[in-house]
């Protein structure tokens, strides 16, 4: 059909010989809309004949679901308007639209509207259970439209292929509830297959209905039997079998293997990314494509939440058996089933308590002999996450977007061309890195299943199917690699970041956009090339001993614990010896944001020794970037990044690590002070010459004013180890430093 209407002919031939465009009376077609054909053609080669009989399928329970969806409410008190019909309704399920018959002449409704759900099973449920239900006074009258005869047959066939799932559906699940919360309640009936809410695509929260399968056909009609109207978090549950199969639009098809539609969008959205390998400006955006993919990946994706923590068997049963008494007390009001209830409310409680105990006790005991894991967990459960900026237009992005660009140009713009130059006596590095050795399908493997299943906004294919579907794509993620480091190109698609600001601590402003850490996301095949790229470098820099040994970020077996060791080390030992210490602290402010993309490229050639492909590649990938600002479903435009390196990305750390490396040679330079570097936060310490100190801060400025990196003079401290006696005198000593002196000086 694509070529017959490229070609300029009839799209479809009636019984006469006439074209439907002749007979319609329809222009031909545009270059435009030919060249947007050509397109559609070779997305589905070799599709167009399989799909005519599906689409004709489709669009037959399109609209019997359409019909499914909608129910008529009759005999509706005149005085009560479309909120009143909206609330008592909108427990079933999310409500499209409301439709009620209004009087043109008293401008008042006729008493009847129809109600359309985004479910057919809520528009079930409400037939069942709200039929002659009091309302205003009235009994409301609740029953299918007129027309649903048409499509009788085919709800007659989308209800026999239900039957074959064993599925319920559960509305009106409150909002802090997650996917595990309810599946350990509903699971004391029976063994669970899937369990699922449904999901705003964008932010990720559930619209308060879902499905639960179940092996056994008994365990679903047990739950429908006992959970409806079961109050769980303060909101009664509506609970019913399903009336339609997981895929509606579909006809039955044998089960296993991930569904064609998602492997397809996963292979086009990677396809789309090779084109523009040989790329270095950015191409036109093609909006409609990437649409067409989203609604794709969608409609196959799944949600997954966090594990319940405090929901366990006992719980769950203690919690029915508390629902079924307290309904008997209201009923009867005897006070030996109030005494009931109460005895009950506190074995929940209880149990409830013993839940979390043990769901405590057992994160940390799995987390034993791994720090970094017990750290994350233990600050999990006693630190509130930090909240996002409170945006709430693409204006106000727009705005944190604006400040970002003005802080960082302020900062570059303090820095005096005619700063005096440090003179620095580097090593000559000979060339150690001049090309990429191609990553073989095995690890390219091993580093798919190594990364977080976390996606951004810019991921076209969600990171948890990419993963999924990776061994159905992988020659093609494969080959963009390679073809990459080959070339010493980045595509463009990898230097976009989406930038998530977020609060830097809970005690700070959160009207003010300074209190914020911006947070960059990079797509998830961007990173796959970034720790490719990344672990070669790092195992040149190890093999030939470039890397600073008193940096002890971002490189392994070096932590925040192994700086804080050497540095308490040697001051406790200068202190043994009977000297005086001090410790002076030292902060960057917006370290990577930054750094200057002509000296970050100069000190790779010229002190690590890369060169060739490897050099060009680092060129590419500073080159061309851009970022915006995006918090839940608001963004703002997209601007060109011409200097610094996204924190977020794999990347970014190790080269600001080599942008930092000429400082090892200036602290090196005073004998007898000591320093340990974690990033951007430097700690020089000296025993014990007050001068050297302040010499040596002098020079670490100039070094920083001719890189444009701006020390934070807010967070500069000075720590002043040695007896309290000799403290003042120190402090006096220390000149400008001395407004720096940390309080707890002294030992």
């Amino acid at each position: 059909m694509y070529a017959t209407l490229i070609q300029g002919g009839p799209a479809l031939i009636m019984e006469n010989g006439q074209s439907t465009t002749t007979k319609l009376g329809l222009p031909p077609l545009t270059p435009n809309q030919a060249e947007a054909l050509q397109k559609m053609a070779s997305l589905t080669m070799g599709l167009g004949d399989a799909l005519s009989p599906l689409q004709s399928v489709a669009a037959q329970r399109q609209r019997a679901l359409a019909i499914m969806c909608r129910v008529y409410v009759g005999s509706i008190y005149y005085e009560l308007g479309e909120d009143t019909i909206r609330q008592a309704f909108a427990p079933f399920g999310p409500i499209k639209s409301i439709d009620m018959s209004w009087d043109s002449v008293t401008m008042k409704h006729k008493g009847f509207a129809f109600v359309e759900y985004e479910m057919p099973e809520a528009a079930q449920l409400a037939l069942e259970q709200m039929n002659s239900v009091v309302l205003g006074g009235r009994n409301i009258k609740v029953g299918r439209p007129s027309n649903i005869g048409q499509a009788q047959p085919i709800i007659d066939q989308l209800a026999e292929e239900a039957r074959a799932f064993n599925r319920i559906y559960v509305a009106s699940v409150h909002p802090d509830l997650s996917d595990d919360d309810i599946k350990s309640v509903f699971e004391a009936f029976g063994k669970i297959k899937s369990c699922m809410l449904a999901r705003e695509p964008t932010t990720g929260r559930h619209k308060g209905y879902g499905f639960i399968e179940y092996e056994k056909a008994q365990s679903a009609q047990d739950a429908v039997a006992s959970m409806n109207l079961f109050d769980l978090g303060g909101q009664y549950l509506r609970v019913g079998k399903a009336v339609t199969p997981p895929m509606p639009l579909l006809t039955p098809t044998t089960s296993g293997g991930l569904p064609t539609a998602a492997a397809m969008a996963a292979a086009v959205a990677t396809a789309k990314i090779t084109a523009q390998v040989t790329q270095e400006a950015p191409p036109p955006r093609d909006e409609t494509q990437e649409h067409a993919l989203r609604s794709v990946v969608h409609a196959v994706l799944k949600f997954f939440c966090t594990a319940c923590m405090c929901m366990c068997t006992e719980a769950v049963v203690c919690s029915i058996s508390r629902s079924k008494v307290e309904r008997r007390w209201r009923k009867t009001h005897l006070n030996v089933h109030l005494l009931h209830l109460k005895d009950l409310l506190a074995s929940f409680n209880n149990a409830i308590r013993d839940a979390r105990a043990a769901y405590f006790s057992h994160l940390v005991t799995k987390s034993r002999g791994n720090p970094k894991v017990l750290f994350n967990t233990i600050s999990d459960i006693v630190t509130p996450a930090l909240p996002a900026a409170p945006i709430s237009s693409n204006e106000s992005c727009e705005n944190v977007l604006s400040f970002l660009l003005v802080k960082i140009d302020n900062i570059r713009m303090n820095f005096s061309h005619s700063a005096p130059v440090i003179s620095i006596s580097t090593p000559s590095r000979l060339i150690i890195l001049d090309t990429f050795s191609p990553v073989s399908l095995p690890e390219l493997v091993k580093l798919v299943n190594s990364v977080k299943a976390s996606s951004c906004s810019l991921d076209i294919v969600p990171a948890s199917l990419f993963k999924n579907v990776f061994q159905s794509i992988d020659p093609s993620v494969l080959t963009l690699i390679n073809s990459s480091l080959a070339s010493g190109i980045v595509p463009v698609y990898f230097k976009n970041a989406a930038i998530l600001p977020l609060l830097k601590k809970p005690q700070l402003d959160p009207s003010l956009w300074s209190s914020y850490r911006p947070i960059s996301k990079l797509p998830l095949i961007a990173k796959l090339l970034e720790k490719v790229v990344a672990k070669q470098l790092m195992a040149a820099l190890d093999k030939h001993g470039i890397c600073d040994k008193f940096q002890s970020s971002f490189r392994r077996f070096h932590s925040t614990e192994t700086a804080l060791l050497r540095v308490s080390s040697d001051i406790l030992m200068s202190n043994d010896a009977g000297k005086c210490s001090v410790l002076l602290m030292l902060d960057l402010t917006s370290a990577f944001d930054t750094v200057d993309h002509h000296i970050l490229l100069e000190r790779l050639k010229h002190s690590v020794g890369a060169s060739g492909t490897a050099l060009h590649l680092f060129s590419s990938y500073l080159h061309h970037r851009s970022f915006f600002v995006v918090v839940s479903d608001f963004r703002s435009s997209s601007t060109s990044l011409t200097c610094g390196v996204p924190q977020g990305s794999v990347l970014g750390p190790l080269l600001f690590l080599i942008y930092l490396l000429p400082l090892q040679h200036i602290m090196g330079s005073f004998e007898e002070i000591s320093y340990h570097c974690y990033a951007d936060d430097i700690q020089s310490y000296f025993s014990f010459k007050l001068q050297l100190l302040n010499d040596c801060l002098d020079s670490i400025k100039c070094w920083m004013a001719a890189n444009f990196l701006q020390l934070n003079e807010g967070k500069t401290e000075v720590l002043v180890c040695a007896p309290d006696r000799f403290v003042s005198q120190i402090v006096k000593a220390l000149g400008p430093l001395s407004l720096c002196v940390n309080p707890l000086s002294g030992i």
